[in-house]
């Protein structure tokens, strides 16, 4: 393959990849997404959750 293919790949794998995200969010970005979550479930997020030490 040439440079130019390779090139050519690689733009179309991303912008495969990016438009799946774009469907898994429902078209939102990413912040906008939780915060929709977060406020039809809060009881979802945990806030000030305790850091568990891994021993």
């Amino acid at each position: 393959m040439t440079t130019t293919k390779h090139v050519f790949v690689m733009l179309h794998w991303s912008c495969l990849s990016f438009a799946q995200r774009l469907k898994t969010l429902q078209g939102l970005t990413l912040y906008a997404y939780i915060i929709k979550h977060w406020q039809n479930e809060p009881e979802r997020f945990i806030i000030n959750h305790p850091i568990t030490k891994w021993h």
